[in-house]
């Protein structure tokens, strides 16, 4: 079977009610400028299976309604002079690529708006395999609350081991939804793991996950599903009519409608099982504490809960079987979570230890890049805003997470890499350090990042020690630090060496 790595993502329209009144109408006021300048922008390619090509020429660049038509060069990028003061609708498309939009661009032109850069687009290509069936599983566990889907593929061939592709789900009010921003109210996105010959999994659906969907218990829901390529990119846009997306990285083949009935939510099913563990605590600078009672162990979405005695130790009684996802609390430390813990219901299940960590009450100042003679290495240099610290020499650690675009940051969907184990030890009164890092060190040349390619990088401190709070989100596989100062650094672009 297909392992489920991923949770939901959803997009919702508003409505507003406006009230005309008439009125008599002002004087109309004289006509702005028309002023020319440059607009250009980045189109970045995707493959179905995830990867970036280095090349990007050829991407189509068009400006609706206008004589303006250019190409990309090869590191994707496109411009435009002589454009005059307007609002714009562009249109970009390459061979074997979906076409996608970037809409109401609005260009003023003149100082200081005479070079404007409207961003980066993404082309993504869709897998060349689709859904074909999607059906509801009678519930195997007392949570009968949870929709259970089944969803198999035409084909699973794929270049390599456990590749990530996708699929969405399209959630509307009657038989017709599909991915057609018409015809849907929300979206659901789910990564999957496969290998060659694996063409089917399970997707479970809470009420929690129809209730921020909009959808009450009771609510009849229409359900329909498409394959999308690998990786977290979407080349989409927002559709003007509805509000809604518009995916153009999708597969068009829709799968066949599943009709559901959101159940209420309960407070845990009870059983005969119980659950334990015991918690460490990890203060800022790396000590810990010889008390470790007060921390609150609470199942999500549940009643169950508890707390630990002074040797950390704590245990959850009258279980029943489920899938669940634990949260610890205690003032004073940021909080940790143990996701898809499964237990059976009967016997005694432990889950190990649980890290609790301090994030420092510093963060980065800034970082910067500086180059050197040694230009096979990432030199960074990083400032932090205080470092006031009980102990002289204290190990403090630098995170360093690194994406395709400025976004890049500690959540897991915009970052592709993390390098946790940039110690600094530093005394009162030292604020700054350098850190070298190669593309192998830095995780680059295994996630995409290629001899060239740009890197975006953000930083954020983190306790001392190597000791982390941290899960792995089932949305995106990758990791979620609990123990860092969430104030993120400036953002640094540099080139993979």
């Amino acid at each position: 079977m297909i392992r489920l790595l991923a949770s939901l993502s959803a997009c919702t329209a508003v409505m507003f009610l406006v009230v005309l009144t008439q009125c008599n109408p002002g004087p109309t006021g004289p006509a702005g400028p028309q002023l020319q300048g440059t607009m250009s922008g980045f189109a970045i390619l995707v493959n179905a299976n995830g990867a970036l090509p280095a090349n990007r020429d050829s991407v189509k660049v068009t400006v609706d309604s206008t004589q303006l038509q250019t190409i990309t060069d090869s590191t994707g990028k496109w411009s435009f002079s002589g454009v005059m003061t307007g609002t714009y609708n562009l249109t970009f498309s390459r061979t074997n690529y979906p076409t996608t939009r970037l809409l109401q661009v609005q260009f003023t032109g003149g100082a200081p708006d005479s070079a404007k850069d409207v961003g980066t687009v993404y082309l993504c290509q869709a897998p060349n395999f689709s859904v074909k069936t999607l059906s509801q599983l009678n519930p195997v566990r007392s949570d009968s609350a949870t929709i259970h889907l089944a969803v198999q593929l035409t084909d699973s061939t794929v270049t390599g081991p456990y590749m990530p592709y996708r699929v969405f789900l399209f959630l509307g009010t009657d038989s017709s939804v599909s991915f057609d921003p018409a015809h849907y109210q929300s979206v659901l996105t789910f990564t999957m793991l496969f290998q060659k010959g694996l063409d089917s999994t399970t997707i479970k659906l809470t009420p929690a996950t129809f209730a921020a969907n909009g959808y009450a218990a009771g609510s009849q829901v229409f359900i329909a599903a498409y394959a999308a390529n690998a990786g977290t990119n979407n080349s989409s846009y927002l559709d003007l009519a509805t509000g809604r997306v518009t995916y153009t990285n999708l597969n068009a083949t829709r799968s066949n409608i599943v009709q559901v009935l959101v159940a209420s939510d309960t407070i845990g099913p009870a059983g005969i099982g119980s659950m334990s563990g015991t918690v460490a605590l990890v203060e800022a600078n790396g000590a810990q504490p010889p008390n470790l009672n007060g921390v609150n162990v609470s199942i999500d979405g549940t009643s169950f809960g508890t707390s630990t005695d002074a040797t950390g130790a704590w245990a959850i009684q009258n279980l029943g079987p489920g899938t669940y996802n634990i949260t610890f609390v205690k003032p004073g430390y940021d909080s940790a979570h143990v996701v898809q813990v499964v237990s059976t219901g009967a016997g005694s299940k432990s889950i190990g230890t649980t890290d609790l960590c301090q994030a420092p009450s510093f963060s980065v100042a800034k970082l910067w890049h500086w180059t050197s003679q040694d230009t096979d290495r990432i030199r960074l240099g990083v400032k932090l805003t205080d470092t006031t610290v009980s102990d002289s020499n204290v190990p403090y650690r630098v995170f360093l997470f690194f994406g395709t675009d400025s976004t890049v940051s500690s959540n897991p969907s915009t970052y592709r890499s993390v390098s946790v184990n940039n110690v600094m030890a530093f005394q009162n009164g030292i604020d700054s350090t350098s850190i070298i890092l190669t593309a192998a060190s830095a995780s680059l040349i295994n996630y995409d990042f290629i001899e060239g390619s740009s890197v975006y990088i953000a930083a954020y401190t983190a306790n001392a020690g190597t000791i982390n709070s941290s899960y792995t989100d089932p949305v995106t596989g990758r990791v979620i630090y609990d123990n860092i100062n969430t104030m993120k650094s400036n953002v640094v672009k540099v080139v993979v060496p």
